[in-house]
């Protein structure tokens, strides 16, 4: 496997550029009338302001479906020796036309480094339910 090292901005910060490929398994149905419609959005939090999350990537959405194994890769970079914070949010389309309402579904954060470092770079996490 070749793995090309790219150099940020920072020209001590050494990166690799990663794709991440999402999926979710017998997800709990909090809808009584339908199924969700899931999309993931994956977010990283701001070096420079904790509090800020900034989105990396979205996959399409999944309709009706409880374990959506998404197509889309998220792209991002992997730096060495830096923390890199990400939130993914698994959204539910209400299928509202109202400026593209989506509901939060569930939610869970984790570093990439966890990731990286995981057997086979497969990680395995339980979402957490958002507050409606």
């Amino acid at each position: 496997m070749d793995v090309e090292l790219a150099k940020s901005k920072d020209s001590t910060a050494v990166s690799v550029p990663v794709k991440l490929f999402i999926s979710g398994v017998n997800l709990k149905n909090r809808d009584t009338t339908r199924k969700p419609d899931l999309q993931c959005v994956v977010s990283e939090r701001a070096h420079d302001n904790p509090n800020t999350w900034i989105e990396v990537g979205r996959t399409e959405f999944q309709k009706d479906n409880l374990s959506p194994n998404f197509q889309t890769a998220i792209e991002i970079n992997f730096y060495y020796e830096r923390p890199q914070p990400l939130k993914f949010e698994f959204i539910d389309d209400d299928g509202s036309d109202v400026n593209d309402y989506y509901d939060v579904f569930a939610v869970n954060t984790m570093y990439l480094a966890s990731i990286m470092a995981s057997r086979d770079k497969t990680l395995t996490k339980t979402l957490f339910l958002a507050d409606k």
